[in-house]
């Protein structure tokens, strides 16, 4: 933590020492809301069912690199949400965000290694509207619940970057329900991977994370 914002907990504690409450352990905070998140996306493969290939153990490597990608996106977005809700954990919050940037070289190697292998692109159609909302609709809705006992935590938490900690938090917890979609859906076009399974439930739970935050009003460590 940096020294202003360190001079400036303090002296929020000084002012109102009543302020100080206890919150929950971290470790126990992610352990939670990743298990939460497991258990979702495992309802929708369960009721979707598992692509062909992986249900036969024949994906390629490049779609495993992509599965892999979200699951360490979807870890590195909750752990630099955490970080980032408690002073003196910005550690944490820095290995999140190389696992975040880990995540998205992963996926770029990946794509570009099926595009190379001959995937196709994939028209910008009708059909492939309602393909990418509804992948879209499912990620984040798997996302939602999580997301929501996430800002309950940076809420009662005195964090230093709330607004920060909630929307990259929630963008991990929607990774958690791409990770289901693309464990299910077929389409393996890449604008549609692209679009469906990664940026757009990532841009959607970002968004969905600030207009929480902000529905919630999650204010950062006050100035004196």
């Amino acid at each position: 933590m940096g020294v202003r914002k360190t001079e400036r907990l303090v002296q929020e504690l000084a002012r109102d020492p009543a302020a100080v409450r206890r919150i929950p352990r971290l470790r126990v905070v992610a352990l939670v809301l990743t298990a939460g998140a497991l258990c979702l996306a495992a309802l929708v493969v369960a009721a979707l069912g598992l692509r062909p290939d992986v249900r036969a153990g024949t994906a390629s490597a490049s779609y495993l690199g992509i599965v892999a990608g979200l699951g360490l996106f979807s870890l590195g977005g909750l752990a630099t949400a955490l970080g980032a809700s408690v002073p003196g954990r910005e550690l944490l919050a820095r290995v999140g965000l190389a696992a975040l940037a880990a995540a998205l070289a992963i996926w770029m190697a990946a794509l570009f290694a099926q595009l190379g292998g001959g995937a196709r692109l994939g028209p910008l159609d009708g059909a492939w509207l309602r393909t990418s909302a509804r992948c879209l609709l499912i990620a984040t809705g798997v996302g939602l619940l999580p997301a929501l006992a996430l800002l309950r935590f940076v809420g009662s938490a005195f964090a230093v970057n709330p607004r920060v900690a909630v929307g990259v938090g929630a963008a991990g917890m929607v990774a958690f329900g791409s990770l289901s979609v693309h464990l299910t859906c077929s389409a393996d076009e890449i604008l549609h991977v692209a679009s469906a399974h990664l940026i757009g439930p990532l841009v959607m739970g970002t968004l969905l994370g600030l207009l929480l935050g902000v529905a919630r009003r999650v204010d950062p460590i006050p100035r004196a």
